[in-house]
């Protein structure tokens, strides 16, 4: 039998809530880093992990899809609200792009 020892971790209960100042850059580097998770999943797997995440059932994935489709509502769960944040706050605007014309 191993040996154990107590030691002291902060931790933070799951139901507390801050506010702190979130930058227009830092929304903008988040999105770049969910393009950036998502472009290294197969089609058939990041259809997996959506479809999971609209049924509420990732836990019913296991491994490894389990803990990329955690990553993945984990980021888009604070995209969007920050999203709404800066919405609330009339940050938004509106701009235009061009974009290439699909077939």
């Amino acid at each position: 039998m191993t040996d154990t020892k107590k030691i002291k971790l902060h931790t933070i209960p799951v139901d507390c809530q801050v506010t702190i100042p979130i930058s227009g850059e830092f929304h903008k580097r988040l999105v770049g880093l969910y393009f950036n998770y998502v472009s290294k999943f197969e089609t058939s797997k990041f259809e997996e992990m959506l479809k999971a995440l609209e049924d509420h059932s990732i836990s019913s994935l296991t491994g490894d899809a389990k803990v990329d489709a955690t990553g993945l509502q984990t980021l888009l769960m604070l995209i969007t609200t920050l999203e709404k944040a800066f919405v609330d706050e009339k940050f938004d605007k509106e701009d235009e792009y061009e974009v290439p014309i699909e077939d």
